[in-house]
């Protein structure tokens, strides 16, 4: 929500001043927001702010990182010592293992961004499919 303000010419540092909050239903959810603008007009920097990745864009993260490698001549067991470490791999990797089946499926779901599924993430509607993305039961 960007910060506007009027500011009379009269107004001298130091000076008080009043600012007007539009009353509406997401008020309270706004407060962070009016408090940072506050704390900008009183000439504080805003605090450098980090936040969680979400598992949604872990996923997408990882599906690219497994397509990149592939197209690069990666194995899928490269990528996942690259993805989730070689002790994961050693300990874990085998023919019907679930992290093999990960890997296979962040690769897919790759492919199918690829194919238009990208389109999807963007909010654009289209008829392609995202391996993952299936409804649940």
């Amino acid at each position: 929500m960007p910060l506007r303000a009027l500011l009379d010419v009269s107004l001298a540092e130091g000076s008080p001043y009043h600012c007007a909050v539009p009353l509406g239903a997401g008020l309270r959810g706004q407060l962070a927001a009016f408090s940072a603008q506050a704390r900008l007009v009183a000439g504080t920097p805003a605090a450098p702010s980090a936040r969680g990745v979400g598992r949604s864009a872990l996923l997408h993260l990882r599906a690219l990182q497994a397509i990149d490698a592939v197209h690069a001549g990666g194995h899928h067991r490269d990528v996942a010592e690259v993805l989730f470490g070689p002790d994961a791999v050693r300990q874990s990797w085998h023919a019907d293992s679930e992290l093999r089946a990960g890997v296979r499926h962040l690769v897919a779901r790759a492919e199918g961004f690829v194919r238009g599924g990208y389109l999807d993430l963007a909010g654009v509607q289209h008829d392609v499919a995202v391996p993952g993305d299936e409804p649940g039961p």
